[in-house]
C-alpha cells in the first residue's frame, strides 16, 4: 500500500471510530456508513493478500535461486563430465548433456535440466559403467521438482499482489467517494459546531502548495 493509500485509509478509519461514537439515525448517513464498514473490511483483506503475495513472491524467488545454485554447481557437473567421458562409447552422447547458463531462463534452466534428466535415464546403464550412480540422477529429479514449485509459488505469489494492488486501487477510490459524502453530511449536521466533526476525526491535512498559493489545509473530500 502507497503511502497515498495509507493516509486515506487512516481517515477513513478516523470517521469510521467517529460514527462509531456519534451514532446519527439519519437513514442515508446510515447506508454510507454501512458501505464504509464493508469496504474497509474488504481493504483489510486485500492489504493481508497483498503482504502475503509479495512475501511468497520473494520466498519462491529466493527458493527458485537457491535450487538453481545447486543444480549448476553439485549436481549437473558430474554428469555432464560422464557424459563426455561416455561420448567415446556413445558417439553424439555429450550434445545431450550441456551445462545451462547460470544466468538462463526459468523456461529454458528447467527444459534443459529435465531433457538432460530423460537422457541420463535412456542411457543409464552405459552411463553408471563411467561413474553416474541412481542416487545423484534422482536428486537432480528432485532439484528439478522443487524448483517448478518454487516457480509456481512466486508466480501465484505475484499474480496474487498486482491483484490486491488492482483491487485496493478501485475500493479506495471508492473510500475516498463515501467519505467525502459523509463529510457533506457531518458538516452540515455540525454546522453550528464544525470543530466537533473535524477535531473528532483529525481529518486536516496533508497541507499541499501551488506556486501562487499559501499552506492551507485539505478537508476530507480533498484529502481522501
Amino acid at each position: 500500500m502507497n503511502g497515498d493509500h495509507q493516509r486515506k485509509l487512516a481517515m477513513a478509519t478516523r470517521v469510521r471510530s467517529f460514527l462509531a461514537r456519534h451514532p446519527f439515525e439519519e437513514p442515508a448517513h446510515q447506508e454510507l456508513a454501512s458501505r464504509l464498514a464493508t469496504l474497509l473490511g474488504r481493504v483489510d483483506t486485500l492489504v493481508l493478500e497483498h503482504r502475503t503475495g509479495t512475501n511468497d513472491a520473494r520466498g519462491g524467488t529466493a527458493q527458485r535461486k537457491e535450487v538453481k545454485t545447486r543444480l549448476h554447481e553439485q549436481l549437473l557437473p558430474h554428469l555432464v563430465r560422464v557424459a563426455n567421458l561416455a561420448a567415446g562409447e556413445v558417439p553424439g552422447l555429450a550434445k545431450h548433456f550441456q551445462l545451462p547458463r547460470l544466468g538462463s531462463t526459468n523456461l529454458a534452466c528447467l527444459t534443459g535440466v529435465r531433457a538432460m534428466v530423460a537422457e541420463a535415464r535412456e542411457w543409464m546403464p552405459t552411463l553408471q559403467r563411467y561413474g553416474i550412480t541412481e542416487p545423484l540422477v534422482a536428486d537432480i529429479e528432485r532439484a528439478v521438482a522443487e524448483y517448478t514449485a518454487a516457480l509456481e509459488q512466486s508466480n501465484a505469489g505475484r499474480a496474487r499482489h498486482v491483484g490486491a494492488r488492482a483491487e485496493l486501487e478501485v475500493v479506495m477510490g471508492k473510500v475516498r467517494e463515501l467519505v467525502a459524502a459523509l463529510d457533506g453530511i457531518h458538516r452540515y449536521r455540525f454546522r453550528d459546531d464544525p470543530d466537533a466533526w473535524t477535531s473528532a476525526v483529525n481529518v486536516l491535512g496533508p497541507f499541499r502548495r501551488t506556486p501562487d498559493q499559501q499552506d492551507e489545509p485539505a478537508g476530507p473530500a480533498a484529502a481522501a
